[in-house]
C-alpha cells in the first residue's frame, strides 16, 4: 500500500465500537500474513476535567491531537491500516475527509443501556464480589448520567454523525457479531436515481444484469430514499439500495435482478476461495443465503481473470453454485447463473466452455477495454468489427466468431457486453501516441483509469465522430484529446448484430454511465432495446417482490419483534454485513 487505509468506527455509548474494531483487526490479520494495523481509541484523548461528571460531548475530546496522530501514522510507511473508533469517530470534519471507510454501529438505545449496565456494573462485580455492595449506588449514578448526559449527547451529536457513514450496521447484539469472515468481494457505487421510464427496458432478453462491484459500499442499506418523485406516493417504503432494487421490481415485476460478484483485479480473491474446498463451500453457502434473503434472481461470477491453473477450479465453483441454486426455491423462474468472459481470445483458452455451457444460463462477453491507459496509442476500445488501421484482429466480432465456430458455444447463451463509458487519451488524433489521460475541463475521470461516463460525452469543445468500418465512435478536440466509446449508433449496430447471430441480448458496464433518456437519440439502453424490437419484445412473467426489504419486516435494518425469522435473520444479516465490510477493506487495499 502507498498510503494506509483509514477506517472510522462510530456509534452510540456501548454500541459495540471496540468490538467492531477488534473484529476488523482479527479478520484482516487472518487474511494477511504481514499487515501492520494501528488502532486509535478516542477515549484516550478525552479531557479529564470535563468528563468527571459523566459528560461525553464533543468538547470533551482533543480532536486536534487525534488529527495530528492520524497524520503522523499516515506518514509511517510501515503502517497499512489505521482504525479510529469512538463516539465521535464520524464527527470531526478533518477525520471524516481522511477516512477511507466510515462505519456507524446503529444499536437501539435500550440495548446500549443494557450493555452499559452489564459492562460497568454487573461484570466488575462478577470479577470482584466486594463490589456488589456498591452496585445500587453505581447503578443510580449510571442511570443519572444516561438520562442527563448520554441521551442528550446521543440526540444532539452522535446520531447526527450517522449521516457521514459509508456503511451503517444494523441493530445487532454482541453474540451475532461473533462470526467468521467469508470469502466474498461485494461492494457498490453510490446509488443513482432510476426513473420509471427506464424499468421496462432493463430486461436484457432473459436477465437484468445488476453488477455490484466498485470501491464503495456506501448507502448499501444506509438510507431510505425514494427512487424518483413519483414513488413518494408509493404504498410501501424501501430500505437502502437493496430495498430500492426490490422497489424497482415492484414497479416492474418482470424485471430480473442478478448479483454480480467479483470485478477488476479479483483473481487473487477467487484463487484463495477455490484452492480450498472448505472456503469454496463456505463462499457458495454465503452467496446462496445472500441471494435468497435479499430476493435476487441470479448470480454472476466475474473472475478477472483465471489463468490456466484455475480452469478446473472455476468450473468446480460454478458447479457448486449451480447445485446450490437449483436446490433453492426461486421467486419465479429458476435462478440464473452467469459468468463473465474476456474479449481477448487468448484468455478464453483458460475456460472449459464445454463444461461451463452445461452449468450457466449465459456467458456475459466483456466486449470492451480493448484499449486503455496501458495502450501506447489512442485506439478504439469496444469496436464491433476489425480496425484495419491497427494491424490487429481484435474486435468483438472476432471474439464472438471464435466462441461460435471454434468453441461451439450456443449463441443463445452469449450476452454481448458493451461499455457505458469512454476512455480518454492525450493524443492529438485517433491512433496518435498517448501516455496519459486527456484533460477534460469540469469532468472527473475515474480512478486515474481515464474513464468517463457516457452521459458526459462528448465534452464541451469536442466533436463526435462515428466510424463506419468498426462500428465504434470517438470524440476529438483536434489538439490533445481523444475519447473512444460507443454511441447510440454503435448500440443500434450491436443490436442488429445480436439479432443476426441469435445472441441472448446485451449488458452494459455500468448503469452509472447511460443517459437513460427515452427520446431515442442518445441513450445506449433505449437505442439498443428499440433496435431489438422495443419493450414488448422483453416481457417476462411477473416475479414476486422480496418483502424482507420493506418496513414492518425489516424496520430500520432489524427484524421486528413479531417477525418469525428474527433470530436466524439477525445472525445472517450480521454475518453478511461483517463479511462485506472486511472484503470491502480488502478491495480498497
Amino acid at each position: 500500500m502507498t498510503n494506509p487505509l483509514i477506517l472510522l468506527v462510530g456509534g452510540g455509548h456501548a454500541a459495540g465500537k471496540k468490538l467492531a474494531s477488534d473484529l476488523l483487526e482479527t479478520g484482516l490479520r487472518e487474511r494477511f500474513d504481514k499487515i501492520n494495523i494501528h488502532k486509535i481509541n478516542m477515549a484516550d484523548y478525552m479531557i479529564e476535567d470535563k468528563v468527571k461528571d459523566g459528560s461525553r460531548d464533543p468538547s470533551c475530546f482533543r480532536f486536534e491531537e487525534i488529527d495530528n496522530r492520524v497524520k503522523e501514522l499516515e506518514e509511517d510507511e510501515s503502517i497499512d491500516i489505521i482504525i479510529v473508533y469512538g463516539l465521535y469517530a464520524l464527527y470531526d470534519e478533518e477525520l471524516v475527509k481522511k477516512g477511507t471507510l466510515s462505519i456507524f454501529i446503529d444499536t437501539d438505545s435500550d440495548v446500549r443501556l443494557g450493555r452499559w449496565i452489564k459492562r460497568d456494573i454487573l461484570w466488575p462485580a462478577k470479577k470482584n464480589p466486594s463490589l456488589k455492595r456498591e452496585q445500587p449506588e453505581r447503578l443510580k449514578e449510571l442511570l443519572s448520567v444516561y438520562l442527563k448526559k448520554s441521551r442528550v449527547e446521543m440526540k444532539n451529536y452522535v446520531s447526527r454523525t450517522r449521516e457521514n457513514a459509508d456503511v451503517i450496521l444494523p441493530n445487532i447484539d454482541e453474540e451475532s457479531l461473533q462470526i467468521h469472515f467469508a470469502d466474498t468481494e461485494l461492494a457498490t457505487k453510490n446509488p443513482i436515481p432510476f426513473h420509471t421510464d427506464t424499468l421496462g427496458a432493463c430486461v436484457a432478453q432473459k436477465e437484468f444484469f445488476s453488477s455490484i462491484s466498485d470501491n464503495w459500499l456506501s448507502r448499501y442499506m444506509t438510507k431510505v430514499s425514494d427512487l424518483v418523485q413519483e414513488q413518494a406516493q408509493s404504498p410501501f417504503q424501501s430500505v437502502g439500495l437493496l430495498g430500492q432494487l426490490s422497489q424497482v421490481k415492484g414497479l416492474n415485476p418482470n424485471l430480473r435482478i442478478s448479483l454480480s460478484i467479483g470485478g477488476a483485479e479479483t483473481t487473487g480473491v477467487f484463487d484463495r476461495i477455490t484452492k480450498s474446498h472448505h472456503r469454496m463451500t463456505r463462499f457458495v453457502d454465503n452467496v446462496a443465503d445472500f441471494v435468497q434473503f435479499y430476493g435476487f434472481d441470479g448470480v454472476d461470477i466475474d473472475w478477472e481473470y483465471p489463468d490456466s491453473s484455475a480452469t478446473d477450479r472455476l468450473t468446480q465453483l460454478m458447479r457448486l453454485l449451480k447445485t446450490k441454486l437449483d436446490s433453492m426455491p426461486a421467486n419465479c423462474d429458476n435462478y440464473s447463473l452467469t459468468v463473465a468472459l474476456p474479449s481477448y481470445v487468448f484468455m478464453l483458452d483458460n475456460y472449459d466452455l464445454d463444461e461451463l455451457s452445461g452449468l450457466v444460463t449465459y456467458f456475459n462477453i466483456m466486449g470492451y477495454d480493448m484499449s486503455g491507459i496501458w495502450s501506447k496509442r489512442a485506439e478504439f476500445q469496444s469496436h464491433l468489427f476489425k480496425d484495419s488501421n491497427t494491424g490487429s484482429d481484435s474486435s468483438v466480432n472476432h471474439t464472438i466468431h471464435y466462441l461460435l465456430n471454434d468453441r461451439k458455444v450456443d449463441p443463445a447463451k452469449l450476452v454481448l457486453g458493451m461499455p457505458a463509458y469512454g476512455r480518454t487519451f492525450n493524443a492529438d488524433k485517433l491512433y496518435g501516441e498517448a501516455d496519459a489521460c486527456a484533460e477534460l475541463e469540469g469532468i472527473k475521470q475515474e480512478r486515474e483509469e481515464c474513464i468517463v461516463p457516457y452521459s458526459k460525452l462528448p465534452p464541451k469543445g469536442y466533436t463526435e465522430v462515428y466510424d463506419d468500418e468498426t462500428g465504434a465512435c470517438y470524440a476529438t478536440n483536434y489538439k490533445d484529446g481523444i475519447i473512444v466509446y460507443d454511441n447510440a449508433e454503435s448500440a443500434r449496430l450491436k443490436a442488429r448484430y445480436v439479432k443476426e447471430y441469435g445472441l441472448a441480448g446485451g449488458v452494459w458496464w455500468d448503469s452509472n454511465g447511460d443517459t437513460f433518456s427515452n427520446n431515442g437519440t442518445r441513450s445506449l439502453l433505449f437505442s439498443f432495446v428499440d433496435e431489438i424490437g422495443g419493450l414488448n419484445s422483453l416481457r417476462l412473467p411477473d416475479c414476486m417482490v422480496n418483502e424482507n426489504l420493506y418496513y414492518g419486516r425489516l424496520q430500520n435494518q432489524s427484524a421486528s419483534e413479531d417477525d418469525p425469522h428474527r433470530t436466524s435473520g439477525a445472525g445472517r444479516r450480521a454475518t453478511m454485513w461483517w463479511m462485506m465490510i472486511l472484503e470491502l477493506v480488502m478491495l480498497l487495499a
